[in-house]
């Protein structure tokens, strides 16, 4: 998997704080600074997560939905010059075209490809059990343990040590697919695979 230096995070408050503090601590586990990047509007110009991140792109946008005017959002993410792209959970994190402009666009997206997140989002895929998920997963190649919230893999970057983060994959669906965790390097496989 590509390394990556300077992280766009297309995702705000909370979420945003949290990924920034643990670039920073991955960046000194590593030895090497992660540059974080955050994407903000007019209104979120003040806040925490623009003032944490090392720098800071504008969403020139005159709608309310900035987070999901995905033209709006490929222009900051040119501006930002990020060679990844994290978008933590909720607005696009779970949208299989947002990851595939993305992945056109040329950075790493973080997180499942368009194709992992059509196939997890298939109702017709997966049974409605833990073990049906579980099976369903074993097929695309994953391995996943559905009733661990955490596994014991580097996580944030690939390669990255052994930092002990979890990563909870997010899914197109709700229900219980939606809170599986996955290593990085299964992750790694199962969208290479999807491609």
């Amino acid at each position: 998997m590509r390394m990556f230096s300077r992280v766009a995070i297309v995702n705000r408050g909370e979420a945003a704080t949290q990924f920034i503090r643990a670039a920073r601590e991955v960046g000194v586990e590593q030895g090497s600074p992660l540059t974080t990047i955050a994407l903000y509007t007019d209104v979120e110009r003040d806040s925490m997560f623009v003032r944490e991140a090392d720098e800071a792109v504008r969403i020139y946008s005159t709608g309310r939905d900035a987070y999901l005017d995905y033209d709006v959002l490929e222009r900051a993410l040119r501006d930002s010059a990020a060679d990844a792209v994290w978008v933590g959970w909720g607005f696009v994190s779970e949208d299989p075209e947002f990851a595939d402009r993305v992945e056109k666009m040329g950075p790493v997206f973080i997180g499942p490809s368009g194709p992992v997140m059509r196939a997890l989002g298939d109702t017709d895929v997966f049974l409605a059990t833990d073990l049906g998920i579980k099976r369903s997963l074993e097929r695309l190649g994953v391995d996943a343990d559905p009733a661990s919230a955490s596994v014991t893999a580097p996580m944030i970057v690939p390669n990255a040590g052994t930092t002990n983060r979890p990563m909870p994959i997010p899914t197109t669906s709700s229900g219980p697919a939606s809170s599986h965790v996955l290593s990085c390097e299964t992750f790694a496989a199962s969208t290479a695979a999807a491609a």
